[in-house]
C-alpha cells in the first residue's frame, strides 16, 4: 500500500467510522485498514481513533493528522492533475 493510499485509509475511516465499511469502500480488507492506522499510531506515537463497540472515531490527534491527510491529499492529486495536462 503506499503513501496516498494510507491517507485515504485514514480519511475514509474518519468519515464513515467504521472499519469493514472503510474497507469496503476503497476495496482493501478490514486487516489492512487496521494495519494501516496501527502503523501510524505507531509512527506519530498517539492513538489517532478510538474504537469501540459503535465504531472508530477520530482522537483528537487523529483529526489533525486526517485533516493533514486530506489536504496533502488534495494537493497530490492537484500536482497530478498539472502532471497529465
Amino acid at each position: 500500500m503506499d503513501h496516498r493510499q494510507e491517507l485515504e485509509v485514514l480519511i475514509e475511516l474518519a468519515a464513515v467510522g467504521n472499519m469493514r465499511r472503510a474497507a469496503d469502500v476503497l476495496g482493501v480488507s478490514q486487516s489492512t485498514v487496521s494495519d494501516v492506522v496501527t502503523r501510524l499510531e505507531a509512527a506519530y506515537g498517539a492513538a489517532l481513533f478510538e474504537r469501540g463497540r459503535r465504531g472508530s472515531r477520530p482522537t483528537v490527534y487523529g483529526r489533525l493528522v486526517v485533516e493533514a491527510a486530506t489536504q496533502a491529499l488534495r494537493l497530490m492529486q492537484e500536482a497530478q492533475r498539472e502532471i497529465d495536462l
